[in-house]
């Protein structure tokens, strides 16, 4: 039984080094999902099969997968939009969801020690100032085996400036409260992608943590500061589609399109928007508001349940990763929900504590 918690934790080990997964001539972002979606699974056959599964204390996580597998039977499978005949790819979504709520329920049926969830965390760090450094070297030039032709802005290994910025955002929290000076370095990594929804989720997740640990309300004023400075608002186009996305959704309010739906029907309409770069709009499109509400509930106890218990630098990660799903798609990137999933399962675990 030790052995298969220590393979358990070994494969969340693995899992980690998802940002790093690159596969040549493909879109960084699908090697990174199927690696992400492979770990989790593994790691929630394993828990079941080594009965690790412990009492999981958010309901709502269940209510919404039973909401979308219920869902199949009603909504039509079948649409006309603009006189295309659509067929929403509904599995994959479904089952990609169904794997990472295992993930989360296995990540937080494990009792991590003190030393080992330090661990842990400064694994993550420390795999984020490679990724900055990296970042950094890209943008002064050195290094161009990923960089983007024509883009000043450095990806790393991420395929996209804005997709390294909010992932090292989530990271921020974490390393600027345990190593400061190794937050300070990934969080100018974090402005020459120049995402203003990474430096945004970045600031508005440490100005969180700051008011949240009373000691340092002086950190949130400098931060909130220096956000006047650097934020400069650019929407590139988001928010036409926003308003066009919406009226859609006031078509079918309550139940949505289906899971993943978006994608197949909305295309037809905006071929180059294959994601509604806003998580939220996206999931009232796919699960209508009983969906979004019920999706809603289940992050809201995360956070509600468990901010007193848990380290509150993991809340601060969640709420980078939330903040940066208003302005892009983290909950569709495979190093994102797998981190995302990891987080939550830590702050589920309850009695983990770093300090």
């Amino acid at each position: 039984m030790y052995k298969g918690v220590v393979l358990i934790k070994l494969l969340i080990y693995i899992g980690l080094l998802i940002p790093f997964i690159i596969f040549p001539k493909y879109d960084t972002r699908e090697p990174k999902m199927i690696f992400a979606l492979v770990i989790a699974l593994l790691v929630s056959l394993l828990s079941i099969f080594r009965g690790k599964f412990r009492k999981f204390n958010n309901c709502w996580l269940f209510i919404f997968l039973g909401y979308i597998v219920i869902s199949l039977s009603l909504i039509p499978h079948i649409y006309t939009v603009d006189e295309y005949l659509v067929i929403p790819d509904i599995w994959k979504p479904i089952f990609n969801v169904t794997v990472f709520s295992l993930f989360i329920v296995s990540v937080a049926s494990i009792k991590f020690t003190k030393k080992e969830l330090l661990n842990l965390t400064n694994f993550i760090i420390n795999l984020s100032v490679i990724i900055s450094i990296y970042t950094i070297l890209q943008y002064l030039g050195i290094e161009q085996f990923f960089s983007i032709d024509g883009s000043p802005f450095p990806q790393a290994f991420m395929g996209n400036p804005g997709v390294n910025g909010t992932f090292l955002a989530m990271i921020v929290p974490l390393a600027f409260f345990i190593d400061y000076k190794k937050g300070i370095f990934i969080a100018i990594a974090i402005v020459l992608t120049n995402s203003q929804v990474a430096i945004g989720a970045m600031l508005i997740s440490l100005i969180v943590v700051s008011v949240i640990k009373k000691r340092y309300y002086w950190i949130a004023l400098i931060l909130a500061a220096l956000g006047v400075g650097f934020f400069k608002f650019n929407d590139n186009g988001r928010i036409q589609e926003w308003i066009k996305i919406i009226k859609l959704i006031l078509k079918r309010p309550y139940t949505g399109y289906g899971m993943g739906a978006f994608q197949d029907i909305y295309t037809k309409i905006s071929p180059e928007w294959l994601q509604a770069h806003n998580d939220y709009i996206e999931i009232l499109f796919n699960t209508g508001i009983i969906g979004f509400l019920i999706l809603g509930m289940f992050i809201f106890n995360v956070i509600r349940g468990h901010h007193r218990s848990i380290n509150k630098y993991y809340i601060g990660s969640l709420i980078a990763l939330l903040v940066a799903a208003l302005g892009w798609f983290p909950f569709q990137l495979g190093a994102h929900i797998y981190y995302g999933c990891f987080i939550i399962g830590i702050l589920m675990g309850g009695k983990n504590e770093i300090t």
